[in-house]
């Protein structure tokens, strides 16, 4: 819901659209999506914390390990040196889904955004 709310409010206040607004755009959906990878490694820090599952490798995972995991799960490129055990493999799987819906909405609204850029330029 959070990622949809950003982009209705995005594309509600592209009336003059010009190449620099469009790189804006562009950044900041690429700042949006690694917030929302940094709020999945929180969760699945918070998911170790309380007990419900673990990352078998590598032994001793910090931070950094488990955010290059969600990066690489969200993006469903699948690769990384961290394994989910436990109820953590399932939120994978769910952040894989939920990532592959919120980069494929992202990427709608820039190509609905297009010609409109195009109009702007002549």
């Amino acid at each position: 819901m959070l990622h949809w709310e950003i982009l209705n409010r995005v594309s509600v206040r592209t009336a003059k659209l010009t190449a620099p607004r469009f790189g804006a755009i562009c950044l900041g959906l690429i700042l949006l999506h690694f917030a929302e990878v940094g709020l999945y490694a929180a969760g699945f820090e918070l998911g170790r914390a309380v007990g419900i599952g673990s990352f078998s490798k590598p032994p001793g995972a910090d931070f950094m390990d488990v955010y290059y995991f969600s990066l690489a799960t969200f993006t469903t490129l699948g690769l990384g040196k961290a394994m989910p055990e436990g109820h953590l493999a399932f939120i994978a799987g769910v952040e894989a889904f939920n990532g592959f819906l919120c980069i494929s909405m992202s990427a709608s609204m820039l190509f609905k955004l297009m010609p409109e850029i195009r109009k702007e330029q002549g």
